[in-house]
């Protein structure tokens, strides 16, 4: 109980202290003319001075703006603080949920997890200057300072996706299928989702239904109306989706051009090799998921990876064809499934080390290199991130 109480409170000094951070790389961020939290603030002032209507036409998630206009018309702060206050509060509720989980996993060591679960949201991608100047664009990253839709809808998707598995889960296990309750928790958080941002709906809708086709073939059919009511689920926040593509590409300001597919053109814009800049934004998962393949036949990393797929291939694939093409907007969806995959392969790092052989010298240095990789990722992270610290001249 001590020890609980311990982990507890730092847990809490954690979140406040990724409050503190996000704040300041905001606060930063917002320096530059070209930021996004930019255009997203006068959203949130557009709100407060036309209301709902004009709002609704120019963005079609909304999520962002009402929050950044609550905090305004709360505090009296301007948009860019409001902003940064956001941003703040929505990175802190990741925190908890991701420490919330990884510390269920881990029971023996919550201490220790409160502090490895704040590492892990500030790492970044492994960064070779002379290979590519910008440690960011390039190279994916789990971890995302300047797009605040990002942050917005990260600690929702993170929520929806250990709802899918723990739906997965009883019904594998325990055959029980989705009460009501449950079924309306789904569907509302996938909601919540798509007015964030539509990208991880974008990722989980075509990656549980390839798990959910296995899932039929396995069981020869007998699992088809758990995935009926499953996928029943997603109907709501679809349409939310079909709304939102009206005002991406109709009645928005900003609206321009449609959807085409361009393999690697976008993706391969900002990379001189796209497989080598995904080894390196995958450094740490990888090294996890080759020494230890068997984790592959677990359902939650057989989800995660579907969602990944699905993520990977829109990104690869889909372009739009106006003036923003080249803002990579089909790779956001590709963002959060890598944050996915790295809390994932996280939790089955720091099981490995609960379990590992210490007499085992291959052991030890299995380990020891997991720990090196991640280490090295995180200085690269927190060098990143000290860049929105510094004044654009």
């Amino acid at each position: 109980m001590k020890n609980e109480k311990r982990s507890l409170i730092a847990a809490t000094f954690f979140a406040v202290f990724l409050f503190v951070i996000t704040y300041q790389v905001i606060m930063g961020a917002v320096r530059n003319p070209y930021s996004d939290y930019l255009g997203h603030a006068e959203n949130a002032e557009l709100l407060l001075q036309s209301g709902l209507g004009p709002v609704l036409k120019e963005i079609g998630y909304p999520f962002w703006a009402f929050l950044v206009a609550g905090i305004m018309k709360l505090s009296g702060a301007p948009a860019y603080e409001a902003s940064a206050i956001a941003g703040g509060l929505l990175n802190a509720f990741t925190y908890v949920l991701v420490f919330s989980y990884l510390a269920k996993e881990c029971k023996e060591e919550r201490l220790g997890t409160a502090a490895l679960t704040w590492f892990l949201l500030l790492v970044g991608p492994f960064y070779i200057p002379w290979y590519n100047p910008d440690v960011y664009n390039g190279q994916v990253t789990p971890n995302i300072w300047h797009n605040p839709t990002t942050i917005c809808v990260r600690p929702f998707a993170f929520l929806a996706f250990l709802l899918i598995l723990r739906v997965l889960k009883e019904y594998e296990e325990e055959q029980k299928r989705l009460s009501a309750k449950t079924w309306l928790l789904l569907a509302a958080c996938l909601v919540l989702c798509n007015l964030a941002k539509p990208s991880f709906v974008q990722i989980a809708v075509p990656g549980l239904a390839v798990y959910l086709l296995i899932l039929l073939i396995r069981t020869r059919g007998k699992a088809f109306g758990f995935c009926f009511q499953t996928a029943s689920a997603f109907v709501p926040c679809v349409c939310v989706m079909l709304w939102q593509m009206i005002v991406s590409f109709g009645t928005s300001s900003s609206a321009e051009g449609g959807i085409e597919i361009a393999w690697f053109d976008v993706m391969g814009a900002s990379s001189p090799s796209i497989p080598f800049s995904m080894l390196l934004g995958y450094l740490f998962p990888l090294y996890i998921i080759l020494t230890n393949l068997c984790i592959m036949k677990e359902r939650d990393m057989q989800v995660t990876f579907f969602m990944w797929l699905a993520g990977f291939l829109e990104a690869a694939a889909l372009a739009e064809t106006g003036y923003r093409r080249y803002h990579g907007n089909f790779g956001w969806g590709y963002v959060l499934a890598t944050f996915l995959v790295y809390v994932m392969t996280f939790r089955y790092f720091l099981k490995r080390n609960r379990e590992y052989d210490y007499q085992n010298l291959k052991d030890r240095i299995l380990v020891l290199g997991g720990w090196v990789i991640f280490a090295l990722q995180l200085f690269i992270g927190i060098y990143y991130i000290s860049t929105f610290f510094i004044p654009v001249g």
